[in-house]
C-alpha cells in the first residue's frame, strides 16, 4: 500500500524492536504507517551493517543513533555474541539504504553489563554503545541527538517519534528505494503497559514485564512488523529534539493493543557519560543537566519551523545556578555566581549568538 499523506504529521502508529534471533512470542517489530522522512529532519539516524556473503552486501540489521561524532547508541541484541567490532559497519546521514554508502569501521562495542543474552530484551540492559575507528564529520545531513538529564520524566499520551527502515506489514519489507520512515506515537505509562502485556501474553507470569529500565509507546489499532531495533525514540521538549528510548522489542507483529517496548534512555545515562567523552556537548547535552529554564521567561522558546516542520533557529534564556562557557564547545565550569545567557542555536543546537 502507499505511504499516508504527510502534509503536516504523520500517523500514529505503533512502533517497534527486532530480534536478529525471535524468541517465541517476541517479533522483530518497527514501523507501520510511517511517512518517509524529509532531508536533515533526524540526522542522528545510523543504519548499522553486517556483511551478508551470499549477497555480498553490508547489510542493514539495525538501527541506532548518534550521540557523539564518534559513538553510536544502539540495543544490546543488536550486537550480542561472539561477534568483534570488525563484524560490523556504520552509515549516518542516509535517508535511502545502500544509497552512495560510505560505511564507518566500528572499532569498539560496549554492551551494558545488565544485559542477560539467555534472557535477551526481556532481562532488561538492552542498550550498548559503538566506538568508531575514526570522528565522523558533521554536517547539516549528520550530527548527533541530544541525550535526556537523568532526572527528566517522560509523562504518558506525550507525543513523541519513532523512525527505520522496518517492514510496512507482515512479511513486507520496506520497498525500494528503501526510503527511512517516520510516525508519532503517544507514550504509555509502565503500569498500563505491563498490565497489557500481563493480560494478552504473559498471564502466567506474577513479576512485572515492563521493568524499570522500560518505556512504552504507541497507540491502539496501529501496527508494527519485523524490521530493526536499536534505533531511536525521540521527542520534542521546547523545540529540541531529545532521545528517550532505544527501540527494543515487542510481542508479535499485527497485536491492536500492545505498545512497542524501548530502553529507558535516562536509566543509562550515567553508563552513557561513563564511556563518552563527558566534553562533547552535542548539542546542550551537558547543559541540559546543568540548566534550567529561567523562570521569568515571557514564555516558551519561540519555534520557527521550516516546510519539512524542523526546527531551524530558536532563541532561548536559560539560567545557569553553577556554571559558565568557555572555549569553542561551551563546556560547564563550576562557579559560584548566577548567570542569565541569551543563546542562539540552529537546527542541532550549535550556539551562535
Amino acid at each position: 500500500p502507499s505511504s499516508p499523506a504527510c502534509g503536516g504529521h504523520c500517523e500514529v502508529s505503533m512502533p517497534g524492536p527486532t530480534f536478529l534471533d525471535p524468541r517465541p512470542g517476541l517479533e522483530l517489530v518497527d514501523i507501520v504507517g510511517g511517512c518517509p522522512v524529509s532531508t536533515r529532519r533526524f540526522p542522528w539516524q545510523v543504519s548499522l551493517r553486517f556483511y551478508n556473503m551470499g549477497r555480498r552486501l553490508w547489510e542493514h540489521v539495525c538501527g541506532g543513533s548518534l550521540i557523539h561524532p564518534q559513538w553510536v547508541l544502539t540495543a544490546a541484541h543488536c550486537v550480542e555474541g561472539e561477534l568483534e567490532a570488525c563484524a560490523f559497519r556504520v552509515q549516518v546521514g542516509q535517508l535511502r539504504l545502500y544509497e552512495d554508502d560510505q560505511l564507518a569501521k566500528v572499532a569498539e562495542i560496549v554492551r551494558h553489563p545488565k544485559y542477560n543474552e539467555s534472557l535477551s530484551v526481556s532481562g532488561g540492559g538492552d542498550i550498548a554503545l559503538l566506538r568508531l575507528e575514526v570522528p565522523m564529520a558533521l554536517s547539516e545531513q549528520v550530527h548527533p541527538v541530544i541525550l535526556p538529564a537523568a532526572s527528566l520524566r517522560v509523562s504518558s499520551r506525550k507525543r513523541c517519534w519513532v523512525t527505520g527502515w522496518g517492514n510496512i506489514k507482515d512479511y513486507t519489507p520496506l520497498p525500494e528505494p528503501y526510503h527511512l520512515q517516520e510516525v508519532e506515537v503517544p507514550i504509555v505509562g509502565s503500569q498500563e503497559c505491563d498490565r497489557k502485556y500481563q493480560n494478552m501474553s504473559f498471564p502466567d507470569i506474577s513479576e512485572r514485564v515492563i521493568k524499570e529500565d522500560m518505556l512504552c509507546a504507541g497507540s491502539r489499532g496501529r501496527d508494527s512488523c519485523e524490521g530493526d531495533s536499536g534505533g531511536p525514540l525521540v521527542c520534542l521538549w521546547n523545540c529540541t529534539w531529545i532521545q528517550v528510548g532505544v527501540v527494543s522489542w515487542g510481542h508479535s507483529c499485527g497485536h491492536a493493543d500492545l505498545p512497542g517496548v524501548y530502553t529507558r534512555v535516562t536509566s543509562y545515562v550515567s553508563w552513557i557519560h561513563h564511556h563518552t567523552p563527558w566534553g562533547w556537548v552535542g548539542g546542550f547535552r551537558e547543559i541540559i543537566a546543568e540548566c534550567r529554564w529561567h523562570s521569568e521567561s515571557t514564555g516558551p522558546p519561540e519555534c520557527h519551523q521550516d516546510p519539512n516542520h524542523g526546527v531551524y533557529r530558536r532563541e532561548l534564556i536559560v539560567q545557569f545556578t553553577k556554571g559558565q562557557s568557555r572555549g569553542k564547545w561551551h563546556r560547564i565550569y563550576p562557579t559560584d555566581e548566577e548567570k542569565d545567557w541569551n543563546i542562539l542555536v540552529d537546527t542541532f543546537n550549535h550556539i551562535f549568538g
